[in-house]
């Protein structure tokens, strides 16, 4: 084949390609004027305005609208629809390539870092023990907010410096009992972390939550510990803490698809009281949406 032919071919595919991609971005732009642009920009109540959004990645907008706080208002949308108004917000975010060096020497060796996503697990699970620097719920207790015994004072606070790191989306305020924190987040992951490493002791998939676990002494539990969550879906879900073996999980608690539960489960005796919160202001602004019953 002669070099005019190829370069007529590359033409043509660069030519289909753009209008593509210029069709995907009016498409992500059409979805988010008719169905986000009135809470998002500019911003309303609670909403993360325009410049906000444009910083997550794709994926995690795309898990707002699927499974996330956003599902309510995203009903009827098609999974192309999500993936391109997620595209669309974020596209003026997106870094530019590097320039290719004309001449590179060649790089040092060194060990290449653990794979992006790839959860790192512990060795050794040790049984949970409490100490007196605990801080299982929201807070430490009925009457607390603080930590009466932090281990720290005051001036070591300028001396700190980051020993690990552990990224996730959206992530909860984590519970710490002895060896072992406790964290949810809204990709859908509930971890059980060692507070020394951050490698991981256990993993539960598919638990959308942005709640505080809670980690109370029960008998419930066949290792003695139980931790809860609540989910976005109205359910409240109970698992062992040491294992991470659900126990039981409640029926949906409210029918209306916009309510959900942000706040973390309390126990108090024999009974779990359960908070729930309302969208539906962001909700009452789609005409499809019969407001309100909240």
């Amino acid at each position: 084949m002669r070099l005019h032919t190829w370069i007529s071919i590359a033409a043509v595919a660069v030519g289909l390609a753009l209008p593509m991609a210029a069709r995907a971005q009016g498409a992500g732009e059409t979805v988010f004027n008719s169905r986000c642009k009135a809470c998002h920009e500019p911003a309303i109540d609670r909403a993360p305005n325009r410049a906000t959004l444009a910083t997550m990645p794709p994926g995690t907008i795309v898990d707002a609208l699927t499974n996330g706080v956003m599902k309510p208002m995203a009903a009827g949308l098609s999974d192309a629809d999500k993936q391109a108004v997620a595209a669309y917000l974020t596209a003026a975010a997106a870094p530019a390539p590097p320039p290719t060096p004309t001449a590179a020497a060649p790089a040092p060796a060194r060990t290449p870092p653990a794979p992006v996503g790839v959860d790192v697990k512990c060795t050794v699970n040790p049984p949970i023990r409490p100490t007196a620097s605990d801080w299982t719920s929201v807070g430490l207790d009925r009457s607390h907010r603080y930590q009466p015994n932090p281990g720290l004072t005051a001036t070591d606070v300028p001396k700190l410096k980051v020993k690990w790191s552990f990224a996730m989306s959206g992530g909860s305020m984590p519970t710490v009992i002895g060896d072992w924190l406790f964290i949810t987040n809204r990709s859908g992951k509930f971890y059980a972390l060692d507070p020394a490493t951050g490698c991981v002791r256990w993993v539960v998939e598919n638990a959308v939550s942005r709640t505080t676990p809670m980690i109370v002494k029960s008998d419930v539990s066949p290792s003695g510990w139980l931790t809860m969550i609540g989910e976005r879906t109205r359910t409240v879900r109970a698992f062992d803490a040491q294992t991470g073996k659900e126990l039981w999980r409640s029926a949906p608690l409210h029918a209306n698809p916009v309510v959900g539960i942000t706040g973390s489960p309390v126990v108090s005796g024999d009974q779990v009281f359960v908070p729930l919160t309302s969208g539906e202001e962001g909700a009452a602004r789609q005409p499809t949406y019969a407001c309100c019953y909240f």
